[in-house]
């Protein structure tokens, strides 16, 4: 039976082999020592390679799949493996460095190649750069004048293994016996250059520096004053030849120079000055941190008290904390106060802080009490100002009734994000409710826009500032943060108002509407109407709107946009809302009585609107629309005598 391939997999296995063959081109010798399928697609790579002395082995051979391998039909390039996982397995010698008591960081991390270059490289062991240490190391303790001779010749792998040591420092031998392997320690030429002493232990490095110094013999920053001198028997025994000196006991020695003044500021020492243990903390003869320090700053306080470093890891640190200026708030050597501290409460931090923000007229309560430690962390906090908790949490802690009233509908914008300081001041200050400005400016801060262009007609909270009048400066339920309903706001002051005869009413009056007709501000319209009459009536009064727009002939005062001319704006005693019954309101600007224009007749107490539109019509008279025919025709005397 014969059997044939479906078209479908023919036409797959052509697109495969005519894929495999494109990505590798022509079969062809390898170009560099470069497999030639790499070489295809990588050869300006190639080419730079060729240009650099120090090549990776695998790279040399042609060996590309040693450490990658090609993916799918388009060759996608992949390492075999992760991290040092693939540098071990030719590395050997290397497997062990991760797991030596003192790994290099980058060893400990498999980041191999943020010291090497997988490929080529112009320096050994295809090191990145020439300073390739400095990366990651501060130049400046290696560049001072005075440099240590390994720098200059084969650079820190003389003294330290760059992957790893058992020893501190990544140093290739312990202490002195790195020294010792340049400099013969145990001769007596050496003991007579240093007083008669054979340097022992790690001691060499707490005089000289092991890198670079400002001084021709290596020594550090700080030189303890005897030893600078060289008076050596100040402090130790006389020297025995090459015998090691004996010290005198405990902190005996320091405390003939430095007496009670500097040892003894309380009667409560520190740990290490308790138990006599001066070196612990201070190294005899140099350093190069303050008050020959064994450890700069904030490190050698650490190295005790590790807890604390744990709580520096934190967005917003104290700057003395920050700075590792640990002794600028704790005493190092004795104290009266809990946990060593130079002075009580405030006083502590005010030996920093300017007092005037702290000693307004009025006080904070806890600013008051001293007790700055309430509201903030000593040493770091995710809060800024080193809050112990966000700001409005922190407020709230002292002030719950303050939370319960904002929980309302409306809240003030600096309210709802929690920035009580935007209004208040923390510390102290010279207004009521610690307001750190004056409520108008407060207010005016954010809400300056609203004073543009104002000309100090409007409102006249608005025109003093005084804002509380009619709003809550927290929350409300009202809009606006309003302190109670519109109209109960406006009845406050305009009182007279709600005793007006109220026959007939305005509809935004009587629904308490005041904001519809008037601005709360300034609108620079008289009585603060939020639009000049005229357009302000007709956005409600369509029907007038209309009629003046299909009219030809229209009553001076509608046109005008007059409308107050003749209607009162809340209420009236009569219909309409007319400031005077009947005709009377058309008195005020014509003349009534027996005039030629009614043909002799006295119309005087008679309603006008009887016969004229009060607002626009199609006649120049302003007659009403529709007209009893005897009238319309000018015959009265068919009706009248």
């Amino acid at each position: 039976m014969r059997h044939t391939l479906p078209v479908v997999v023919v036409m797959l296995l052509l697109f495969v082999w005519s894929g495999t063959v494109s990505c590798r081109r022509e079969a062809r010798p390898a170009t560099g020592g470069m497999g030639a399928g790499c070489v295809d697609c990588h050869e300006p790579e190639v080419a730079a390679y060729e240009r650099i002395g120090k090549v990776h082995t695998p790279v040399a051979q042609g060996d590309c799949a040693a450490c990658h391998k090609p993916h799918g039909i388009v060759g996608g390039v992949y390492l075999r493996a992760g991290g040092e996982a693939l540098c071990v397995g030719c590395h050997t010698d290397m497997r062990d460095a991760a797991n030596r008591k003192v790994p290099h960081a980058p060893v400990a991390e498999g980041g191999c190649l943020s010291c090497h270059d997988p490929h080529v490289s112009a320096r050994p062991a295809l090191v990145r750069e020439q300073s390739q240490c400095f990366s990651c190391h501060d130049r400046e303790q290696f560049e001072r004048a005075v440099r240590h001779q390994p720098l200059d010749e084969d650079g820190c792998s003389t003294c330290h293994d760059v992957h790893g040591s058992d020893h501190g420092k990544l140093l290739k031998s312990a202490g002195q016996d790195t020294c010792g392997s340049c400099h013969a320690v145990q001769d007596r030429a050496f003991a007579e250059a240093h007083g008669g002493l054979i340097p022992a232990g790690d001691s060499c490095t707490s005089c000289h520096t092991p890198h670079s110094s400002a001084d021709k013999g290596l020594l550090r920053k700080q030189i303890h004053t005897p030893f600078g001198n060289g008076d050596c028997i100040s402090c130790h025994e006389q020297p025995d030849g090459l015998g090691t000196p004996v010290l005198k006991p405990g902190a005996e020695q320091c405390q003939g120079c430095h007496g009670d003044a500097v040892m003894r500021k309380g009667d409560t020492p520190h740990g290490a000055q308790a138990q006599g243990g001066c070196l612990s903390c201070h190294n005899p003869h140099a350093s190069d941190n303050k008050a020959q320090a064994r450890l700069a700053g904030g490190e050698l306080c650490y190295s005790c008290h590790p807890q604390a470093e744990g709580r520096m890891g934190k967005a917003y640190r104290h700057t003395p904390a920050d700075k590792g200026d640990c002794t600028g708030c704790h005493e190092p050597h004795s104290s009266n106060l809990e946990k060593g501290l130079r002075a009580e409460g405030s006083a502590l931090c005010l030996r920093c802080h300017e007092s005037a923000p702290f000693t307004k007229a009025r006080v904070h309560a806890p600013v008051k009490d001293g007790a700055c430690l309430d509201c903030h962390d000593a040493h770091s906090s995710d809060n800024k100002g080193v809050l112990k908790a966000p700001e409005v949490e922190q407020c709230y802690s002292c002030h719950p009734k303050q939370q319960m009233r904002f929980d309302k509908v409306n809240v003030h914008t600096p309210v709802r994000l929690g920035q009580c300081v935007s209004c208040h001041s923390p510390h102290s200050a010279q207004r009521r409710d610690l307001l750190s400005d004056t409520r108008e400016k407060l207010c005016f801060n954010c809400h300056g826009d609203m004073k543009v262009g104002s000309a100090g007609k409007g409102h006249d909270p608005f025109n003093k500032g005084d804002c509380e009048t009619c709003h809550d400066s927290h929350a409300s339920d009202q809009d606006f943060h309003l302190v109670s309903p519109v109209s109960d706001i406006c009845s406050r002051c305009h009182d007279r108002l709600a005793t007006q005869d109220q026959t007939t009413v305005h509809e935004p009056f009587a629904g308490g509407q005041c904001t519809a007709c008037h601005t709360p501000h300034d609108s620079g319209v008289r009585q603060r109407l939020n639009r000049p009459p005229g357009p302000l009536c007709l956005s409600c009064h369509e029907g007038v709107k209309d009629s003046l727009e299909s009219s030809k002939h229209r009553h001076k005062p509608a046109q005008d946009g007059d409308c107050l001319s003749c209607h009162k704006g809340h209420a009236s005693k009569t219909p309409g809302l007319l400031t005077a019954p009947g005709g009377k309101v058309c008195e005020t600007c014509h003349a009534k009585g027996k005039t030629g224009n009614h043909r002799g007749v006295d119309n005087s107490g008679s309603d006008c609107s009887g016969c004229h539109a009060p607002h626009a019509a199609q006649t120049k008279a302003l007659l009403q629309p529709v007209l009893h025919g005897p009238f319309k025709e000018g015959a009265c005397s068919d009706c009248h005598k």
